[in-house]
């Protein structure tokens, strides 16, 4: 059975055109996960506060992760409201 990448995620991933981009500034930092590829990073600033590298993308994922391209995941604290 093939699920959706959303459900190994701790938070669901959102598509970019439906965040407000001006809360994420890029980041220079990126890490690689095994069957995904490279991830690219983003600093969220909100209300003059700063959180480093909170939301992460792959904008060349690997074949096996085709589906997530460009969509967005968020950790370090970050609560997505809808």
């Amino acid at each position: 059975m093939h699920l959706p990448f959303s459900v190994f995620c701790q938070q669901p991933l959102r598509p970019p055109q439906l965040l407000q981009q001006q809360y994420f500034t890029p980041s220079t930092y990126t890490t690689v996960y095994g069957w995904k590829g490279t991830a690219s990073y983003y600093t969220l600033q909100v209300n003059g506060a700063e959180n480093a590298n909170a939301a992460w993308y792959y904008p060349s994922p690997k074949s096996g992760a085709a589906q997530i391209k460009d969509y967005i995941a968020f950790g370090k604290g970050v609560m997505v409201l809808a």
